[in-house]
């Protein structure tokens, strides 16, 4: 069953058309399916997101949301262009990690693997876009806070 297909503008870049790469992973009764768009040649190649209730009849495009925009783009970790084909797997911890191809440069034209944890927001909504340097250090993980109160 097709899913989905290319409606956006950032799916329809340089005369590419293209939903493709597709891989999923459950979560908290949710599953979500990145897939690539854009210009396979391109810093625009970007990664979308589809995102249905696990329980739902996952064969009817009609439980599927689809995301507006891209959830990893040139735009989401300085010096990553073209980000695209995952795969997800579980590290050693048990964290969620996304590995992609992406390049290094603008015009550049040379893929080369990237690894990063997948982090979720408030919502519970996955996030592909924090870079190293934004990760959260494991030992600022648990924060304890006091209160005192005064009169």
């Amino acid at each position: 069953m097709l899913l989905s297909r290319p409606l956006y503008g950032w799916e329809n870049t340089e005369g590419t058309i293209n939903n493709e790469g597709p891989h999923a992973f459950v979560r908290d009764g949710k599953v979500y399916l990145t897939y690539s768009g854009g210009s396979a040649s391109s810093y625009s190649y970007v990664l979308g997101l589809l995102s249905a209730d696990a329980s739902a009849d996952l064969l009817d495009p009609a439980n599927w949301e689809k995301s507006l925009t891209p959830v990893l783009s040139f735009y989401s970790v300085e010096g990553e262009y073209g980000p695209g084909h995952n795969s997800f797997f579980t590290d050693p911890e048990g964290n969620l990690m996304i590995a992609y191809h992406g390049e290094t440069a603008l015009d550049g034209h040379i893929r080369c693997p990237g690894i990063r944890r997948v982090h979720f927001d408030i919502q519970g909504r996955p996030r592909f876009d924090l870079s190293a340097d934004r990760d959260l250090k494991p030992e600022l993980s648990e924060v304890t806070l006091r209160v005192k109160v005064r009169k």
